[in-house]
């Protein structure tokens, strides 16, 4: 079948050799092709938006929520209605404004 030798094994000779088998102790096998190189991960294309406040551009992953100065504060806003801020506002407005029409925003301050 497979048997290079003809002759009969004997206890004191090896076993027949395959055609496979060179022999040799060290066996070379294909194990398929080296590994590639590792390659560095690219960043990942991220486009800039622009802020609805202020007009200016901003990437997402660099910027938290509420960077803008002039984006609404709605803890502020909700303060402002329960504390009644706005009637205070209104009241300095109407009623302590100087002739060019200026006066605090902040009645607290």
């Amino acid at each position: 079948a497979g048997v290079v030798s003809s002759e009969k094994s004997s206890p004191n000779t090896k076993p027949p050799l395959l055609k496979r088998d060179s022999g040799s102790i060290k066996k070379f096998g294909y194990s398929g092709p080296p590994p590639l190189p590792d390659k560095k991960p690219t960043d990942t294309f991220q486009a800039r938006l622009k802020c609805r406040h202020c007009h200016e551009w901003y990437l997402e992953s660099a910027n938290r929520a509420g960077a803008c100065e002039f984006a609404p504060d709605c803890f502020k806003s909700c303060i402002d209605c329960v504390t009644c801020i706005k009637c205070a506002q209104c009241m300095l407005y109407h009623c302590m404004s100087d002739a060019e029409g200026e006066f605090a925003m902040h009645p607290c301050a």
